[in-house]
C-alpha cells in the first residue's frame, strides 16, 4: 500500500468514474446518527455550472424533502459520497445466480466497471429553489437520469447542489491518493 496527498482538482480517473457511473452512496449525519442513501446523481464540471464562472466540481442530487437525508443536509451540510465499482467488488456464489441483486448487477452498464473507488468530501453549496438556475440544473439532471424522472420531479422534491471539497482514491492494489 502506498499513500500520497496531492493538491489540485479531481484526477482524471475520478472524473472518468463520476462521468460513467449511475449511482453514488450519499452519507449524511445528524446528532451522531449516520445515514447512507443510494442516489442517482449528475456530475457537474466547471464548464457545466449555471454561471460558467466556477472552477469547482459539484454533485447534483434530487431528494424528497420528507427524508432523513434532506433533514440531515439542512442541519449539517457536510457530507461524504462514495463512488465505486460495485459490480466486481466481490465474488458471488454460483448458487446465488438466480437472485435479483445478481441479475441487477450483471445487467449494469459495462462502463461502470473500474478498478478504483473514491470517497468524496463535500458540502451543500445550495438548495436550488424555483428559479432559472434551478430549472437549468433540473433539466440537466433529467437529461442525465431519464429513468429517474419520478425522483427528480414533484412539489416535494429538493434539488441539492453539493460542492466537492476533496477526494480519496483507492485502487485495487490498495494504493491511496488524497486530493484537496
Amino acid at each position: 500500500m502506498t499513500s500520497s496527498s496531492l493538491q489540485g482538482p479531481l484526477p482524471d480517473s475520478v472524473v472518468s468514474l463520476l462521468t460513467n457511473t449511475n449511482f453514488v452512496h450519499l452519507g449524511t449525519c445528524l446528532n451522531n446518527t449516520p445515514h447512507v442513501s443510494l442516489m442517482n446523481y449528475t456530475f457537474i464540471t466547471p464548464t457545466e455550472t449555471y454561471q460558467k464562472s466556477s472552477n469547482d466540481y459539484f454533485i447534483l442530487l434530487a431528494t424528497p424533502k420528507d427524508t432523513n437525508k434532506y433533514r440531515n443536509l439542512t442541519q449539517n451540510p457536510v457530507c461524504s459520497i462514495l463512488v465505486h465499482d460495485w459490480t466486481t467488488s466481490g465474488k458471488v456464489d454460483s448458487s446465488e445466480q438466480s437472485g435479483h441483486l445478481l441479475k441487477l448487477l450483471m445487467g449494469l452498464n459495462q462502463n461502470e466497471l473500474s478498478d478504483l473507488s473514491c470517497t468524496l468530501t463535500g458540502h451543500v453549496a445550495k438548495f436550488l429553489e424555483d428559479s432559472e438556475e434551478s430549472q437549468y440544473y433540473k433539466d440537466l439532471h433529467l437529461k442525465n437520469n431519464p429513468n429517474a424522472k419520478c425522483f427528480i420531479e414533484g412539489d416535494n422534491v429538493a434539488m441539492v447542489l453539493i460542492k466537492i471539497d476533496g477526494s480519496k482514491v483507492v485502487d485495487s492494489n490498495n494504493n491511496i491518493s488524497q486530493y484537496n
